[in-house]
């Protein structure tokens, strides 16, 4: 059995280390990615779990991308789409396709997009698990 001052000690390591975990996800949460070539992030989602988005291309042009779905037990019936955020105007979606049944940890959609858009439009990775989005959808800005 451990001494109450090495479980102490333990303690503190453990909450020091998660304290510095949950303020590195924080801060990267905080800071949206730039899409000027190719580009990345996550949202925290349920179960435990996150939701991230990539796109790959080149200054304003986005070519393809992929959203992808993190969490420990099954992502079941699921498909994701990359939409594209504009000021003042209806989103665009772009869809992946549809994968029926279940995978376990770590699910990948990619989406073809082939799109110049103007400088500043944000897109955004959804993720759609048995017909519902997931919460959690994270995206990139478009900029020059």
């Amino acid at each position: 059995m451990e001494e109450p001052a090495t479980r102490r000690r333990t303690t503190r390591r453990l909450l020091a280390a998660a304290a510095g975990a949950a303020a590195a996800v924080a801060f990267s949460l905080a800071t949206a990615p730039q899409a000027a070539a190719s580009a990345g992030g996550c949202t925290a989602s349920t179960g435990p779990g996150y939701v991230c988005v990539n796109v790959d291309g080149s200054g304003l042009r986005v070519n393809k991308g992929n959203v992808v779905r993190t969490k420990p037990d099954g992502i079941c019936n699921y498909r994701a789409a990359l939409v594209a955020k504009f000021p003042g105007k209806a989103d665009t979606y772009y869809w992946g396709s549809y994968h029926n049944g279940c995978v376990y940890g770590r699910a990948y959609v990619d989406v073809t997009v082939q799109w110049t858009f103007a400088d500043g439009v944000r897109i955004c990775g959804y993720f759609y698990e048995g017909g519902n989005l997931q919460p959690g959808q994270p995206c990139v800005t478009v900029r020059r």
